[in-house]
């Protein structure tokens, strides 16, 4: 079953060209913008517990996760954080303490409350595994949540008759200085894929060693919604350990020099 729902919403979510549909439900998609990088200082929100915040605040050493969801959304919000606390608990990471963890409403009417209701039905769960867990949840006004969604490759709109939104599902990886690392498509992420992107926007701070080192010959497809191997990285790899060897054996059998007695 895990598995059907995961092709299932890949199939929707598959990452978009430049050329914009016009049937709304292929409009509301997610763009891949990996490589870009969002505005820190210019951004708004208010937290859960009432404070303003810029996104600046959540950006200093560590990568961080953003998710675009809404508090009172019936359906498709609810996996997308379910699927994120699933990920969570299964990573050898910690949220808080090895990345941030950002989810923001889209929509502008939400209060701080409705965030902190939110936030702690969030983190109940989740510090049952890892008691340092943390997650902050924000709200904003609509031109902050369009600035950013614009610049993370976020659509959405609002059905006048229904109340509802919609949009595709899916999360933000970014670096500490705001650059978008990954999106990860879907409401399920795979555990080998999201700590994969994490050790990589971390600038070598996360992971050991040796994970460091398979990881840098691996990245992630957005098309295939996997790790592939990056095969400039495998060859540049091999040519390095060639010129290594090569220079090693000469300098090993060059003749050596007698010195006049």
């Amino acid at each position: 079953m895990k598995q059907f729902l995961i092709l299932f919403f890949s199939i929707l979510t598959l990452p978009v060209s430049g050329v914009q549909a016009q049937d709304p439900a292929q409009q509301f998609r997610i763009t891949d913008r990996s490589g870009n990088s969002i505005s820190l200082t210019e951004t708004h929100f208010i937290d859960s517990d009432g404070s303003a915040k810029t996104l600046k605040s959540f950006f200093a050493e560590k990568p961080v996760v953003i998710s675009l969801i809404y508090y009172r959304c019936p359906d498709i919000c609810g996996l997308v954080l379910n699927g994120m606390l699933d990920v969570f608990r299964e990573s050898e990471f910690v949220p808080g303490q090895d990345f941030k963890v950002v989810s923001i409403s889209i929509d502008p009417k939400e209060d701080h409350v409705l965030a902190r209701d939110k936030r702690e039905s969030a983190l109940k769960p989740l510090r049952e595994m890892k008691p340092n867990a943390d997650w902050s949840f924000l709200t904003g006004s609509e031109a902050e949540i369009r600035k950013l969604s614009d610049q993370l490759g976020f659509a959405y709109g609002l059905d006048a008759k229904t109340g509802l939104y919609a949009h595709a599902p899916g999360i933000f990886i970014l670096d500490n200085t705001g650059r978008i690392s990954a999106t990860l498509f879907s409401v399920m992420y795979s555990k080998e894929v999201f700590d994969h992107v994490l050790m990589q926007s971390s600038q070598g701070k996360l992971g050991s060693a040796w994970k460091r080192l398979s990881s840098f010959w691996k990245k992630y497809d957005p098309e295939k919604q996997d790790l592939i191997f990056d095969f400039k990285k495998v060859l540049a790899t091999l040519l390095s350990i060639l010129i290594a060897l090569v220079v090693f054996v000469f300098l090993l059998t060059r003749p050596q020099r007698v010195k006049d007695e």
